[in-house]
């Protein structure tokens, strides 16, 4: 049992929730789905931590899910935020598409384990990198200050990592609370209306 790291967990998954309760009234059905990703991987993960000797079965589930909530869940609130963007440049709604046709690609090879756990690492981190440098860049072009705290706590997130303590914190904790802050920042990103910004990429 590790009970920081199932409170952490527990606290991602209610903000998550709670997001994704909220863009559901929202027309951000996409970035809804996505949170609801991270809300079950975290939900999974508080049980997974919380019990004494948690089940294989828990265990592989919260893998897969936090797999899906890094890769899908991620890559599908930023394009909805890029594609609900229109005053953005076209090259943002281009990465959205294209993030978007990957995510059946990467699920399907990952399913069927066409390639290395190595490669797999790869990927994921290859396009949660993508997915949030986007979001930053972003942020500082139409600035949406929101959308750029949220950037940052997931990048934060990732620097930290899960291996670890820091500051007598387990880091895995440290990244949960990053995640949890981020989704909320990334929630009022999606509530700002932006003002029309004549400097484009193309």
């Amino acid at each position: 049992m590790q009970m920081s790291t199932a409170v952490s967990d527990f606290i991602l998954a209610f903000v998550s929730y709670a997001v994704t309760v909220s863009l559901f009234r929202t027309p951000r059905v996409a970035a809804a789905f996505g949170f609801l990703l991270t809300a079950v991987a975290a939900s999974l993960g508080s049980l997974k931590f919380g019990l004494e000797r948690p089940s294989v079965t828990i265990i592989r589930f919260h893998s897969h899910a936090s797999w899906l909530a890094a890769v899908v869940g991620t890559s599908l609130f930023t394009a909805d935020y890029h594609l609900g963007n229109r005053y953005q440049s076209g090259y943002f709604s281009t990465l959205s598409i294209l993030l978007l046709c990957a995510i059946p690609v990467v699920t399907i090879a990952k399913v069927s384990n066409f390639w290395s756990s190595q490669v797999d690492a790869y990927i994921t981190d290859a396009m949660g990198f993508v997915s949030i440098l986007s979001l930053l860049l972003s942020s500082v072009m139409y600035p949406n200050s929101s959308c750029l705290v949220g950037s940052l706590m997931y990048v934060l997130a990732g620097v930290v990592g899960t291996q670890g303590n820091l500051y007598n914190v387990k880091r895995v904790d440290w990244f949960h609370y990053f995640l949890a802050f981020g989704n909320v920042a990334f929630f009022l990103a999606f509530k700002h209306k932006p003002n029309p910004v004549y400097f484009k990429l193309g």
